[in-house]
């Protein structure tokens, strides 16, 4: 009982140590990879992702958020540490697609909310600058480049909407931040993927505006009061992503004959609504 009490009473300066001793282990891994030829690049791997598990699993045990995040955040550095250019999309977006599920099984089940915002930013960014420098369309890559953004499109779609219903500050802030992070991140890794595609950038805006224009639709018959806010942003995201689209397919006249109209319904919907943004958007 007495170790156990001391424990307790010097929590932060033991979490302190657990950590220093973890960045200890990355460091000194990479090191022996990067520097000294030591270790070669799978084992490397492997005691990163080891790492990362060992402190995700001290995290969940002692309840230490801080804990969380640095072993999440190692976790998602691995492949970049031993990155040597080019490689699968399909392992390095699949190990990702395990760490988001991890993340945000962590968020929802211990309220560490943050956690899914952080895998977002590392999820989109790897995505984004590997497609940027490594797709190829013509080698068959498009298909399961598609498979993967439309996973973590809907992955952070649901946790925004799992998170808000906690209803408390943090959750609030998370989910809002992911509601607007997701479908910009996740329209311009479509835009890269479907560039070299005849309008593909057209058919990805209607298609991204009609997922939005259904969950309004969805949101709207819950009416939940605590549902505002991520009801609106689906509104603004159908709203911009098809009037964006339109450019892409028509000429110039008929897309502002079509704005015209666009413009004018969206200031009496927001008459309606109540909701000054839609007006601003539509002016």
């Amino acid at each position: 009982m007495c170790i156990r009490d001391r424990r307790n009473k010097r929590r932060g300066y033991g979490l302190a140590l657990e950590g220093g001793g973890l960045a200890i282990l990355y460091l000194t891994t990479y090191s022996a990879y990067q520097f000294y030829a030591l270790l070669p690049a799978s084992v490397a791997f492997a005691i990163f992702v080891t790492l990362g598990a060992i402190g995700t699993a001290l995290a969940l045990l002692q309840g230490a958020r801080i804990l969380a995040y640095a072993a999440l955040i190692g976790a998602f550095a691995a492949p970049l540490l031993v990155a040597a250019g080019g490689g699968s999309y399909v392992g390095l977006l699949g190990y990702y697609a395990l760490l988001v599920l991890v993340a945000l099984g962590l968020a929802a089940r211990k309220g560490w909310h943050g956690l899914g915002v952080l895998g977002l930013l590392f999820t989109y960014g790897v995505g984004i600058a590997y497609t940027f420098d490594n797709f190829d369309p013509g080698a068959g890559d498009y298909l399961g480049m598609q498979l993967f953004v439309a996973l973590f499109f809907a992955l952070f779609l649901a946790a925004s909407l799992l998170f808000v219903r906690s209803r408390s500050g943090k959750a609030q802030i998370s989910a809002a931040v992911i509601a607007v992070l997701n479908p910009l991140l996740a329209l311009i890794w479509q835009l890269l993927i479907t560039d070299s595609f005849y309008k593909g950038e057209g058919y990805s805006l209607v298609a991204g505006g009609t997922i939005y224009l259904v969950v309004f639709a969805v949101l709207q018959r819950r009416g939940e009061p605590w549902l505002a806010l991520q009801r609106e942003l689906s509104l603004f995201w159908a709203l911009f992503m098809l009037s964006l689209a339109i450019p892409v397919f028509l000429e110039v006249r008929i897309t502002v004959a079509i704005w015209a109209v666009a413009g004018v319904a969206w200031v009496w919907l927001a008459q309606r609504r109540a909701t000054r943004w839609v007006a601003y958007l539509g002016l």
